[in-house]
């Protein structure tokens, strides 16, 4: 069991529970204006239930989320973002190749708009080596979710 407290899992679960009538709701609006009113709220919406999901480890239905989010994404740090939450939630189910593949996607994308001295670019080498079981000298690598 992932909480010492049965109340802990209880509190998950319900805002989970919430979070999805919400997320249904707003999905409802963005499919009925044909993708063309994609309410603010949104990607906080979605990185919170992904964060949950996580917390409790339903790391499936966090991927099917961060496949959902990265058809409104139109900003490339964004979608590094993405790319990096996809690696580390693929390390935390322990698909090494698919975590690996997604920390080199948002790497590409991080050259590419030149963003190579973040704490995002970092965590992505950092998870390659990791699970290559090469750490690097620096190691600054934190089990961190970019929201």
């Amino acid at each position: 069991m992932l909480f010492k407290y049965k109340e802990s899992a209880i509190a998950y679960q319900e805002a989970i529970r919430i979070l999805e009538m919400v997320q249904l709701i707003t999905e409802a609006v963005i499919v009925f204006s044909n993708g063309n009113n994609i309410p603010t709220h949104y990607g906080g919406l979605i990185s919170e239930l992904e964060r949950l999901y996580i917390g409790v480890g339903r790391y499936t239905e966090a991927l099917v989320l961060t496949d959902k989010v990265l058809k409104y994404i139109t900003v490339e740090e964004g979608r590094a973002c993405v790319y990096n939450n996809k690696a580390y939630i693929y390390r935390l189910m322990g698909n090494k190749e698919a975590a690996i593949k997604s920390a080199k996607r948002a790497i590409s994308i991080l050259k590419k708009i030149e963003l190579q001295d973040g704490a995002m670019y970092s965590n992505c080498l950092e998870i390659i080596a990791d699970i290559k079981g090469t750490p690097r000298k620096n190691n600054l690598f934190e089990e961190t979710y970019y929201f």
